[in-house]
């Protein structure tokens, strides 16, 4: 579950891309992270995904977590 802090240091890498596919992942742990790591990053362009993250995640843990995190 670094991979998402990991994106998100990297100034190779188009985050909101990466971030996006992160979402996606199979893994609650690794969506869990993305969640936090996309509300550390204070990247406005990661908020929808957030959002989404929060609203319809099938995980409940990673809905929790992407609550937390949510500051519209």
């Amino acid at each position: 579950a670094e991979v998402p802090a990991l994106v998100l240091g990297s100034s190779d890498l188009d985050s909101y891309l990466w971030m996006e596919r992160l979402t996606r992942d199979p893994d609650p742990a690794v969506r869990a992270a993305t969640a936090r790591a996309m509300a550390q990053a204070g990247d406005d362009r990661l908020t929808s995904l957030l959002k989404k993250l929060k609203d319809e995640d099938r995980d409940p843990t990673v809905r929790q977590v992407a609550q937390y995190y949510w500051k519209p």
